[in-house]
């Protein structure tokens, strides 16, 4: 149940995860950037496992309450941020170039 439920996630995160920072960066950059999407997906699989392990060695409910107030960090930064909120309002921001094909 569990790889299922992980597959369903990444199946669902991932393609928006790699694809939405192409949409903010010139042609030239896409190269750099697809390399640092790339080293952040396998940091991701090997950091969170190991610190979740070292967290749940100090106290059970840890790696939970750290993944919470990581998650509250992400929320409150993305609801503030001036170049999240004016895409929330629907208005382009003025800084964004639109890629071109």
């Amino acid at each position: 149940m569990a790889i299922a439920l992980i597959g369903l996630g990444l199946g669902t995160a991932m393609p928006g995860y790699t694809a939405g920072p192409t949409l903010l960066v010139s042609r030239e950059e896409q190269g750099g950037l697809a390399g640092l999407i790339g080293a952040t997906n396998g940091l991701t699989f090997v950091i969170a496992p190991t610190a979740s392990t070292a967290l749940y060695g100090l106290w059970a409910p840890l790696p939970v309450l750290v993944g919470a107030v990581v998650m509250a960090v992400v929320v409150t930064f993305v609801l503030t941020h001036p170049r999240f909120r004016s895409r929330r309002l629907h208005q382009p921001a003025d800084d964004v170039v639109p890629a071109r094909p």
